[in-house]
């Protein structure tokens, strides 16, 4: 016998247990997803239903949104999803764990007209959940780049959506879109955005009216052509981000992109900000003459223990052989106050120079040892020479003074 859709829906609104709600509820989803997804296929009047089941009433929609994406469109797929999250009774980062895991699944159900120019468009969308933006955008971004890792995705719907999202990129730069930085950054890295992509969404006169016309007006863009009017239009943005002094996003951005001009005044611009993070990261990528420098300028401002790490990551001992020697023998020396000889002693290497140094510390610290031990030994035969065992104007018997040896000494005196 056909049971309606809307009886397990309305049969809620009933003092049903939960197990049973949830079956009849599983029942009418399974119709739904025949239904179209515009108005949602059913009766306002339907969802009238108790407080205690609203949570119920989203969760239904929403999993029969997300179980077929091919009629679904951004906009009500964010709006399901900022539902979901909303509803939601853990913690913000289990649920955004969780949510993560959601969507990767169902990127696999038919998002039209593809996975990825989905993500991009909703991407587009995202800013006016305010609140939400940069944690969706996050989001769907990690969700997309697992599936592009795991699922097959027509060459189509990646060339479409590497499309969109050079125009989202430069809609962020000319300001029409607002997107943070650091998803600004995420877009180029799971599109794959190069520097041909943007040359050929420039060419595109729209978009030269548009989006980028803060940027298109600098005269180096205006005269470039081709590949290099795309250079500098992103040199433009990086000179832009420096007077901002976002540091660390304009080199993540000369990195993606492959630009290493002006490397050392811009090493020296960063380490006078004291961004040594981002001059690090700078640093690494032009190579082995700018680590140097780089290496160099820690030294001159006394900061010797970057100075070490930088020497040890990159292999660069036989350049700095000092400090790399000052930075070993002070890890040896930590080591060695933690009572770990065993491993300071793996750790040189059988390097003799530092064999010498932790020999050294092993030595000074046994002699500290029996200093102390003379020094209370000392003193302890200076309270016994008291008479007639007087301390501090009070009188002591010789169980106290046995007592008080042992307190010093350690030694089993009572």
């Amino acid at each position: 016998m056909f049971t309606p859709f809307w009886f397990p829906l309305v049969h809620l609104s009933h003092e049903a247990s939960d197990k049973r709600a949830a079956k009849q509820l599983s029942d009418g989803i399974k119709f739904l997803r025949v239904l179209s997804f515009s108005t949602m296929g059913l009766d306002a009047r339907v969802f009238e239903l108790s407080n205690k089941y609203k949570t119920h009433r989203a969760w239904a929609i929403s999993m029969h949104t997300f179980s077929d994406l091919s009629r679904v469109s951004p906009l009500v797929f964010l709006y399901l999803l900022r539902e979901c999250y909303a509803y939601g009774t853990c913690k913000a980062t289990r649920k955004f764990r969780s949510l993560q895991q959601q969507i990767h699944q169902v990127l696999y159900n038919a998002p039209q007209p593809g996975p990825a120019v989905f993500v991009a468009r909703c991407l587009y969308i995202l800013p006016i959940f305010e609140s939400y933006c940069e944690g969706f955008s996050h989001l769907i971004l990690s969700a997309l780049c697992r599936f592009l890792k795991r699922g097959t995705t027509p060459e189509e719907d990646l060339f479409e959506a590497k499309i969109l999202a050079v125009q989202l990129f430069l809609g962020i730069v000319g300001g029409s879109i607002l997107h943070d930085e650091r998803i600004l950054i995420k877009i180029l890295e799971v599109f794959d955005v190069g520097l041909v992509n943007i040359e050929k969404v420039m060419c595109n006169s729209d978009v030269k009216n548009g989006n980028i016309e803060k940027v298109m007006c600098n005269s180096d863009v205006k005269n470039s052509s081709s590949l290099d009017a795309s250079k500098a239009f992103i040199e433009q943005y990086i000179f832009v981000l420096l007077e901002s002094q976002s540091y660390m996003t304009a080199v993540t951005l000369l990195e993606h992109f492959s630009i290493r001009e002006s490397g050392e005044s811009f090493l020296l611009i960063m380490m006078e900000s004291k961004q040594y993070r981002a001059a690090e990261k700078w640093a690494t990528f032009m190579g082995r003459p700018i680590l140097c420098v780089l290496v160099q300028e820690y030294i001159d401002r006394n900061l010797l223990k970057h100075a070490y790490e930088i020497i040890k990551k990159n292999n660069l001992r036989k350049e700095f052989p000092e400090v790399y020697h000052k930075g070993k023998e002070s890890s040896l020396k930590k080591l060695a106050e933690k009572g770990c000889w065993g491993v300071a002693e793996a750790r040189t290497n059988s390097d003799r120079q530092l064999l010498e140094y932790l020999v050294g510390i092993f030595l000074y610290e046994q002699l500290l040892t029996f200093f102390h031990f003379f020094v209370y030994l000392e003193y302890a035969f200076y309270i016994l020479m008291l008479s007639p065992w007087r301390f501090a104007d009070q009188v002591f018997g010789v169980n106290e003074i046995l007592l008080f040896l042992n307190s010093l000494l350690n030694l089993d005196l009572v």
